[in-house]
């Protein structure tokens, strides 16, 4: 499993100094997987909607929301909010 913080040239929106972009290129980070487990903050929401909403991928997502090591689990809450029909 890849590893790392998304960075972007030309990020459609930032969050906590890390920047979503619609390509975005995963950067070696020890801390990306903090997040799995734990419960979903309103912040952690609408991320996940702005990122699918600018036609990101939920692995990109969950990459992005430090729960890279919970995919199906972005992918259930994305479900669950009516953001993908998969």
């Amino acid at each position: 499993m890849l590893i790392g913080r998304l960075e972007g040239k030309n990020g459609a929106w930032q969050r906590g100094g890390r920047v979503m972009a619609d390509q975005p290129t995963l950067v070696p980070d020890q801390d990306q997987d903090m997040n799995d487990g734990k419960d979903w903050s309103l912040t952690d929401v609408e991320d996940l909607t702005l990122a699918l909403k600018d036609g990101g991928s939920i692995e990109g997502a969950a990459y992005f929301l430090r729960r890279g090591g919970t995919i199906a689990e972005v992918r259930r809450k994305a479900k669950e909010l009516g953001l993908i029909s998969e």
